[in-house]
């Protein structure tokens, strides 16, 4: 197999990898008030939950480093991807509180190590590809939440119950991982050895500290407002505005239609105008919005 057909093998596997995770989560979130209607959940206890699970998945991340380490980011993240298929499905069988809080931590640590393996995997594919395609992968991961979100609108509208649903969700992401997981990168590190830096990129590898704490606090910053959206926007529908469960879906699916055309076309502006112009322009629009 040539090195351009492995790559090609491997961006397709990484790209469903993406949407794989943006499916599951957006089956999750979307159910979020029929979850709150099962097992009678307070707001705050939502509130709670939710925080908690951002933090194990933060934790998630730290584990994945320390599995690419002794291992690879292929390994960490077929690991993420078990864990979020086995524990997304289960949920949908827990018949108490505290099972599903535990199973919700559980798939929280399995997206946190997706997060971390799957972009690693991805800049990897980047650098052998020598030109900015990053924002691709994450374009897949809005299609694969609206796909999510639409699944768990058809499935209500069909009648289908809140465990069938979720068990199939979980399914549905175990059956792409048996087909992906043999494509990904096997590489630790996955930069090929000489391989270009993308174009738009900066060349220079030596990343000063105050450089790194000011990205990690944008992207903070961003999954802030990324995730109240995604976990309250069902809520939201459902509590206040008197939605039924199938239309709440629909919220995080209109959120993503928005995400999907940014990151579609978010690699060729960053190759046009550079990565700190996006990134500024990207957070004015997020605030004005």
């Amino acid at each position: 197999m040539t090195d351009l057909t492995s790559q090609r093998r491997a961006r397709t596997a990484v790209t469903v990898a993406f949407a794989a995770q943006g499916f599951l989560l957006a089956a999750l979130l979307t159910q979020l008030p029929r979850y709150e209607s099962r097992f009678q959940l307070a707001a705050s206890l939502i509130v709670v939950a939710v925080v908690t699970v951002s933090l194990i998945a933060g934790g998630g991340s730290i584990l994945a480093e320390q599995i690419v380490r002794r291992s690879s980011s292929k390994s960490a993240l077929v690991t993420g991807l078990v864990v979020i298929a086995v524990a997304g499905g289960a949920i949908g069988l827990a018949q108490s509180t505290a099972t599903f809080f535990v199973l919700l931590g559980l798939y929280g640590l399995g997206v946190g190590i997706i997060d971390a393996a799957a972009n690693m995997q991805a800049v990897s594919i980047q650098h052998a590809y020598g030109r900015v395609i990053l924002s691709s992968f994450h374009a897949a991961w809005s299609a694969g939440a609206i796909i999510g979100a639409l699944f768990v609108a058809a499935a209500v509208g069909l009648g289908m119950s809140l465990t069938a649903t979720q068990v199939s969700a979980g399914l549905v992401v175990a059956g792409a991982l048996a087909v992906i997981a043999p494509r990904f990168l096997s590489t630790t590190s996955g930069v090929a050895p000489g391989a270009p830096a993308p174009a738009g990129a900066p060349e220079d590898s030596t990343v000063p500290a105050r450089a790194l704490l000011a990205l990690g606090a944008a992207m903070a910053m961003f999954y802030a407002v990324d995730f109240s959206v995604g976990n309250w926007s069902a809520l939201y529908l459902t509590n206040v505005l008197l939605a039924d469960a199938g239309t709440a879906a629909l919220g995080i699916a209109a959120y993503q239609c928005a995400a999907l055309l940014s990151r579609t076309t978010g690699d060729w502006w960053v190759r046009r105008h550079g990565e700190k112009t996006v990134v500024r322009a990207g957070a004015l629009i997020g605030t004005a919005g």
